[in-house]
């Protein structure tokens, strides 16, 4: 078993993966060192989460990170204020939802993208259903029995 490639056993990116992924069109952001729930943890553990996962990821991918997820979707006032005072641009909530220009960008909403919640009849992901979720089209699953 190749711990560097892609397997069921291994769904999550190593830093290898994570380098070479870096030249697309992608931005990587932090989501903490411990997972922790934020808006219960203390001012120094907040500070420490977001400084810490900043600059590790800072000096492992030679690149400002600028965007946070916040674990589980825990945030509170007092957590956005450490956000914005330690270089942070914007973070994503667990909101489900679409981002406009007049959105507070420390309170974006996202779409869940998850290999069982856009499946075709087949059961694997369909890029056509996923595409007709962001088209707004509602009932999906009827249509597709249609054809």
């Amino acid at each position: 078993n190749d711990s560097s490639k892609f397997n069921e056993d291994n769904t999550f990116l190593n830093w290898e993966q994570v380098k070479e992924m870096k030249g697309s069109s992608l931005a990587y952001g932090s989501h903490g060192i411990n997972h922790i729930l934020l808006d219960k943890a203390n001012d120094a553990t907040v500070i420490s989460e977001l400084q810490d996962s900043k600059n590790n990821l800072e000096i492992k991918l030679s690149d400002t990170i600028r965007y946070f997820a916040y674990p589980n979707g825990n945030y509170d006032d007092r957590t956005i204020h450490y956000l914005k005072e330690t270089g942070y641009e914007a973070a994503v909530t667990t909101e489900e939802g679409f981002v406009t220009l007049t959105d507070n960008p420390y309170l974006l909403k996202r779409i869940n993208i998850c290999e069982n919640r856009f499946q075709s009849p087949n059961g694997r992901f369909s890029k056509e259903m996923f595409a007709a979720y962001l088209s707004g089209c509602m009932n999906i699953r009827s249509l597709l029995k249609r054809k």
